[in-house]
């Protein structure tokens, strides 16, 4: 995942 392109998704789908 890119921070650039993803920077909400890492947060979403990480954090879960």
């Amino acid at each position: 995942m890119s921070d650039e392109i993803a920077p909400l998704s890492e947060f979403s789908l990480g954090r879960n």
